[in-house]
């Protein structure tokens, strides 16, 4: 893929992207903050485990509560540091990110819940079989290199009727299913134009050069090849949760023909089988 420095080295529909559906490109490129100083993280949330009560509710709560916690994809661990303070007696945050584990073994030690956190980027799998008792992927499932992979670890790692909380969204045919909010402010842009014309523009906003969505930590995850993932996974399904965009209607997500482009956020629970 040809650099972009500025809008000179854009074609004619790169420009016309640009003009219409991106807000104004700034002065300079975003640059990575690998340099931040990890000893001072962000202030931990009123209530980190807010969204994941808000779709799951009570279920969520009893399955945590004196129970060994895993997060798939934690961030900067505030789900795993919410666990921790709701009542899990032990929480494990996982994720690619070595500058987000730092900050949240910071804030672990500002919360005084240290003792009973791990966050690692070491894979699920290096810890053994059969440790935890509730697993979360929260707003990360459609980010993750190899989602079969991710419910596979998953499934090991959890003991016989262990649950797999899983949220995200939103999915890939959402109006901005595309995600790249910091430059992106009409719906639609990843079905009118092409993967390169989005990432050649995106070189505006930020340094690096991407060829394709994986580079940039995208999936293409839809309602139904999760679905599919869960089905071949040896989960049972046994909850399933779509919320509509706005102020849709709910009945257009509970029709196929309309879900995958109506819904903004999905949600599952998956179920280890007892044996």
């Amino acid at each position: 893929m040809r650099p972009v420095k500025n809008r000179s080295d854009l074609s004619v529909i790169e420009r016309v992207f640009l003009k219409v559906w991106c807000l104004p490109p700034p002065p300079v490129p975003f640059e990575p903050r690998d340099s931040l100083d990890t000893t001072k993280p962000p202030p931990l949330s009123d209530d980190p485990l807010g969204r994941v009560r808000r779709v799951f509710g009570a279920e969520f709560e009893m399955a945590i509560r004196n129970r060994v916690f895993l997060d798939i994809g934690c961030g900067l661990g505030e789900q795993v540091i919410g666990a921790a303070l709701f009542g899990a007696s032990l929480a494990v945050g996982v994720d690619k990110n070595e500058i987000n584990i730092r900050f949240g073994q910071s804030l672990a030690e500002q919360c005084s819940v240290a003792s009973i956190v791990r966050l690692t980027t070491d894979p699920v799998s290096s810890f053994g079989r059969g440790w935890a008792d509730v697993a979360l992927s929260q707003n990360s499932f459609e980010h993750f290199d190899d989602p079969a992979l991710i419910l596979r670890q998953a499934y090991e790692a959890l003991r016989p009727g262990g649950r797999f909380f899983v949220t995200f969204g939103p999915s890939w045919w959402h109006p901005y299913g595309v995600h790249h909010m910091f430059m992106i402010r009409m719906p639609w842009a990843h079905l009118l134009f092409s993967e390169s014309t989005i990432l050649r523009v995106r070189q505006l906003y930020r340094p690096n050069r991407p060829t394709s969505w994986r580079e940039v930590a995208l999936n293409q995850m839809t309602i139904r090849k999760l679905l599919q993932l869960a089905n071949a996974s040896g989960f049972a399904l046994t909850d399933l949760s779509v919320t509509p965009i706005g102020p849709l209607p709910r009945w257009l997500v509970r029709t196929r023909l309309f879900r995958e482009w109506t819904t903004s956020d999905v949600s599952v629970i998956l179920t280890k089988p007892d044996r």
